[in-house]
């Protein structure tokens, strides 16, 4: 997906991120930006800002390293988002894991909650 990184220096930079705290407000949000600006995809990264930030993104048909994952109606938040490490595995941010933490998509409650998953448009 991001074409002037290798795959395993993407999966490195995000796996050091694991453990950094929920930022509150919107600490999913924050961790997204975050996570994408460290490979060029800059966002504003707020609740406020996210119909101006979706469009910078297309819809995908699967997650897949750097995609991102959005969810509805967990019980701890009405919306959530992550990204995604490979086609399984996400990391998200929120006080339940105790800030940034790496989650199956596939185990409940994230494929419940599940809404799509989306890439950014420049790549």
């Amino acid at each position: 997906m991001y074409r002037e990184y290798d795959p395993q220096d993407i999966t490195a930079r995000l796996l050091m991120m694991i453990g950094e705290p929920y930022e509150k407000p919107d600490g999913c949000i924050k961790f997204v930006r975050r996570a994408l600006k460290e490979f060029g995809v800059e966002i504003e990264g707020t609740k406020e800002s996210a119909l101006r930030d979706a469009r910078k993104f297309k819809k995908a048909d699967r997650g897949e390293l750097g995609t991102i994952i959005v969810w509805n109606g967990l019980a701890f938040d009405e919306f959530h988002v992550g990204i995604m490490l490979d086609k399984r595995f996400a990391l998200q941010s929120c006080l339940q894991t105790n800030g940034v933490g790496r989650i199956e998509i596939t185990r409940v409650p994230w494929c419940d909650a599940f809404r799509g998953f989306y890439r950014p448009k420049c790549f």
